[in-house]
């Protein structure tokens, strides 16, 4: 397991994903199944990619532009992870893709894999790039080394800066954790 691990987490850093971690599958993180999700899901393991989206571009929030980032960021990442995959399938092992329309929720499987924190927002909240990461998860039949949560202190930064809640038009986010 320790090998394939290692060697996992060459080739994603090899494809180009700035940040790779493998978590434990957990049903509750599955969403209900759809006729796009029909047939048996892999859930040895959960690695978990994730790609940092432009800075200038995420800066001009709200526009088509920083849109287009997001979208692009996403298609070169789903691309990379079936690159991925299809390492693993030449080692014998199943790997389906978990795009942004996947199965699975991605924040708590990126939070448990410890590639970052929860924010206030719903968001994930990493150490190299704040929100800027997009997410994609491949699902394995082998039990692979998992990674544990770690603490990188963003909870208590998060907490005290307030920005999101303050800016939120609608008040939806909860300024304490675990209020909601």
């Amino acid at each position: 397991a320790q090998a394939l691990t290692d060697e996992v987490r060459a080739e994603a850093m090899r494809l180009g994903i700035n940040a790779v971690g493998v978590a434990p599958y957990d049903p509750k993180y599955t969403f209900v199944e759809t006729p796009l999700n029909e047939g048996p899901l892999s859930t040895g393991s959960v690695i978990v990619c994730l790609l940092e989206q432009d800075f200038e571009l995420t800066q001009t929030i709200p526009t088509s532009k920083s849109e287009r980032s997001v979208m692009k960021t996403y298609l070169q990442l789903v691309d990379r992870a079936r690159q991925l995959a299809d390492f693993l399938h030449e080692r014998g092992v199943e790997a389906q893709v978990q795009g942004p329309a996947g199965r699975l929720a991605s924040i708590p499987y990126a939070v448990q894999a410890g590639l970052g924190q929860l924010g206030l927002n719903g968001q994930l909240l990493t150490p190299m790039a704040g929100s800027r990461t997009r997410i994609c998860l491949i699902t394995t039949d082998v039990t692979l080394i998992h990674d544990q949560p770690f603490d990188f202190g963003i909870n208590p930064i998060c907490d005290e800066c307030q920005l999101c809640v303050k800016r939120c038009p609608s008040g939806a986010i909860p300024n304490k954790r675990g209020s909601y």
